[in-house]
């Protein structure tokens, strides 16, 4: 099976808006389940076969009508994953290249920030323990390749 991304709203005379998957001889897999796709383009996908999830990432605000800012998972079962939000409050890049990522967080919990640029892939960039509401972690990305970045909970 193939999964096919990009800025598309129709696949062999279906709906898609912008993701779907195809069977070996071409048709739409109808058990991929995106729902009513992303709002906008989507130009990374990666899937993971451990877990059968697919990661997307793209211009999108949305996929199937939640809130996803850019970067989507979808379910073993091929439906769009619910998330535990992390609101980023602020991201700043400063004059040295530095990028701070502000956020609401739970005093005592521990949070990571992850960076890939294939979303197949994630590497820890810094792990910290929140001492407060507000809690900030820092990337330095040099001239590296563009990343997409998570922040996760790590700890309970």
């Amino acid at each position: 099976k193939v999964l096919v991304v990009g800025d598309f709203t129709m696949v062999s005379g279906q709906s898609r808006n912008r993701l779907a998957r195809l069977n070996e001889d071409g048709s739409i897999d109808k058990e991929f389940l995106p729902g009513d796709g992303a709002d906008a383009a989507v130009y990374a996908v990666s899937y993971d076969p451990a877990t059968s999830r697919v990661t997307i990432g793209g211009a999108f605000k949305t996929v199937d009508h939640q809130p996803r800012n850019g970067i989507a998972r979808f379910n073993g079962d091929k439906r769009v994953m619910p998330v535990v939000e992390i609101i980023l409050s602020g991201v700043n890049k400063d004059e040295n290249g530095v990028i701070r990522f502000r956020f609401s967080s739970q005093e005592g919990v521990s949070y990571v920030l992850e960076a890939s640029s294939t979303l197949s892939e994630f590497r820890e960039i810094q792990s910290v323990t929140a001492i407060s509401t507000t809690t900030e972690i820092t990337d330095n990305p040099g001239d590296s390749r563009a990343k997409f970045y998570r922040v996760r909970r790590t700890s309970p």
